[in-house]
């Protein structure tokens, strides 16, 4: 699996009949309603040649894992479809190889209402544009890959790396904690500004912030601290170890 893999969320998986399967593989949003993060696709967004051809389908994005299925089919091709360009979004009807067990089984978990879909691209390849301060409208994802997946990336994410649908044991933690950080500074940095708008107009009107919002932004000062605290390295258990008998023998 490459690190550069990304994955974003479409919609619910539906069952359309006998081995067929389909749903919004790409949303479309505006500014407006951008996710959480300011992502969002449109319909002049580049998805690549697939939209004009045959898009092949996996589990999980062949992650394997994350059920007994997923981890007996792996990265096995398990059907493929074809892109319809809607109001909405992209959607996507696949038929499903239903010659293979484990294929059945996706599909009745499919017809329960069990999966949602979810699209593969690099990021080597995707180009996004920022529209405004938070906001940012994905220009270019070309689509590598669709996928059924028990656990499809949060709805109001943005797109994120294949490592992060590992399960807590397998995926490393440094590099998904240095993108959340990241993130979490250009968060901050847009609550700081939106706060130092506030205590202006509140200021030109001869009035102060309340007790509440400045709360919360000593709430949110204490928790960064702890954070970068957390951050310092820490003394190998035997040193600790060391330090405590040493306490130890001074008070006796």
């Amino acid at each position: 699996m490459n690190d550069d893999t990304l994955s974003m969320y479409g919609g619910e998986c539906k069952a359309l009949g006998p081995a067929k399967v389909g749903g919004f593989l790409v949303r479309f949003g505006s500014p407006a309603d951008a996710d959480v993060q300011g992502d969002f696709f449109t319909p002049t967004t580049y998805y690549g040649q697939a939209v004009k051809g045959h898009l092949d389908v996996v589990y999980h994005h062949g992650l394997g894992r994350v059920d007994d299925i997923a981890n007996r089919l792996g990265n096995e091709i398990i059907g493929n479809g074809t892109i319809q360009l809607q109001d909405g979004g992209l959607w996507f009807e696949a038929e499903l190889d239903m010659s293979k067990p484990d294929v059945k089984a996706v599909y009745a978990k499919a017809s329960q209402g069990l999966l949602g879909w979810s699209s593969g691209s690099t990021e080597r390849l995707v180009k996004r544009e920022a529209v405004k301060a938070g906001i940012t409208r994905i220009d270019r994802w070309p689509l590598i890959e669709a996928s059924l997946s028990p656990k499809p990336v949060d709805p109001r994410n943005r797109a994120v790396a294949l490592k992060a649908l590992l399960t807590d044991e397998e995926a490393p933690v440094a590099g998904p904690l240095l993108d959340r950080a990241e993130t979490l500074v250009a968060d901050v940095e847009a609550v700081v500004s939106l706060m130092r708008k506030a205590s202006d107009q509140r200021t030109a009107q001869g009035r102060y912030l309340s007790a509440a919002k400045r709360e919360a932004v000593k709430a949110l000062r204490d928790v960064l601290a702890e954070l970068y605290d957390t951050s310092a390295p820490r003394p190998d258990p035997s040193v600790l170890q060391a330090i405590k008998n040493r306490l130890l023998a001074a008070r006796i």
